[in-house]
Protein backbone atom coordinates (compact mmCIF):
# COMPACT_ATOMS: atom_id res chain seq x y z
CA UNK A 1 0.00 0.00 0.00
CA UNK A 2 1.32 3.46 -0.87
CA UNK A 3 0.03 6.77 0.48
CA UNK A 4 1.36 9.95 -1.09
CA UNK A 5 0.52 13.48 0.06
CA UNK A 6 1.05 16.30 -2.43
CA UNK A 7 0.32 19.07 0.07
CA UNK A 8 -0.26 19.31 3.78
CA UNK A 9 -3.43 17.42 4.67
CA UNK A 10 -6.39 19.46 5.90
CA UNK A 11 -6.61 17.17 8.91
CA UNK A 12 -3.83 15.43 10.78
CA UNK A 13 -3.15 11.81 9.92
CA UNK A 14 -4.41 9.44 12.57
CA UNK A 15 -1.98 6.58 13.18
CA UNK A 16 -4.97 4.40 14.10
CA UNK A 17 -6.18 4.63 10.49
CA UNK A 18 -2.88 3.43 9.04
CA UNK A 19 -2.33 -0.25 8.29
CA UNK A 20 -1.01 -2.44 11.07
CA UNK A 21 2.80 -2.52 11.41
CA UNK A 22 2.95 -6.07 10.07
CA UNK A 23 1.67 -4.82 6.70
CA UNK A 24 4.12 -3.21 4.28
CA UNK A 25 3.24 0.36 3.36
CA UNK A 26 4.92 3.60 2.36
CA UNK A 27 3.96 7.19 3.15
CA UNK A 28 5.48 9.90 0.96
CA UNK A 29 4.89 13.58 0.58
CA UNK A 30 5.79 16.80 -1.15
CA UNK A 31 6.11 20.16 0.57
CA UNK A 32 5.97 22.09 -2.68
CA UNK A 33 2.59 20.97 -3.94
CA UNK A 34 1.62 20.36 -7.52
CA UNK A 35 1.54 22.50 -10.64
CA UNK A 36 -1.67 24.32 -9.67
CA UNK A 37 -0.39 25.26 -6.20
CA UNK A 38 2.98 26.35 -7.60
CA UNK A 39 1.26 28.61 -10.15
CA UNK A 40 -0.91 30.13 -7.40
CA UNK A 41 2.21 31.02 -5.40
CA UNK A 42 3.90 32.52 -8.47
CA UNK A 43 0.77 34.58 -9.26
CA UNK A 44 0.57 35.81 -5.65
CA UNK A 45 4.25 36.83 -5.66
CA UNK A 46 3.86 38.67 -8.97
CA UNK A 47 0.75 40.50 -7.75
CA UNK A 48 2.47 41.64 -4.53
CA UNK A 49 5.92 42.33 -6.02
CA UNK A 50 7.58 39.61 -3.93
CA UNK A 51 10.95 38.97 -5.55
CA UNK A 52 13.78 36.52 -4.97
CA UNK A 53 17.09 37.66 -3.55
CA UNK A 54 19.88 36.19 -5.65
CA UNK A 55 23.61 36.62 -6.01
CA UNK A 56 25.26 35.82 -9.32
CA UNK A 57 28.57 33.97 -8.92
CA UNK A 58 31.17 32.53 -11.27
CA UNK A 59 31.63 28.77 -11.29
CA UNK A 60 35.10 29.32 -9.84
CA UNK A 61 33.44 30.64 -6.64
CA UNK A 62 31.21 27.60 -6.13
CA UNK A 63 33.25 26.10 -3.27
CA UNK A 64 33.18 29.37 -1.30
CA UNK A 65 29.44 29.69 -1.90
CA UNK A 66 28.84 26.10 -0.78
CA UNK A 67 30.85 26.70 2.38
CA UNK A 68 28.78 29.81 3.18
CA UNK A 69 25.59 27.82 2.65
CA UNK A 70 26.80 25.08 5.01
CA UNK A 71 27.74 27.71 7.62
CA UNK A 72 24.27 29.31 7.25
CA UNK A 73 25.83 32.66 6.33
CA UNK A 74 23.50 33.39 3.41
CA UNK A 75 19.80 34.18 3.14
CA UNK A 76 19.49 34.23 -0.64
CA UNK A 77 19.98 31.96 -3.63
CA UNK A 78 23.21 31.70 -5.52
CA UNK A 79 22.91 31.68 -9.29
CA UNK A 80 25.86 30.44 -11.33
CA UNK A 81 26.75 32.61 -14.30
CA UNK A 82 26.90 30.06 -17.11
CA UNK A 83 29.21 32.34 -19.09
CA UNK A 84 31.87 31.66 -16.46
CA UNK A 85 32.05 28.04 -17.68
CA UNK A 86 33.78 29.13 -20.89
Amino acid sequence: MVWFLYTYPKAKLCPQLLPAPRQAFTIGGSLIGGIVETQQVLDFCAEHQILLQVQMIDIQDINEAFEKINNEEVRFRYVIDMNSLK
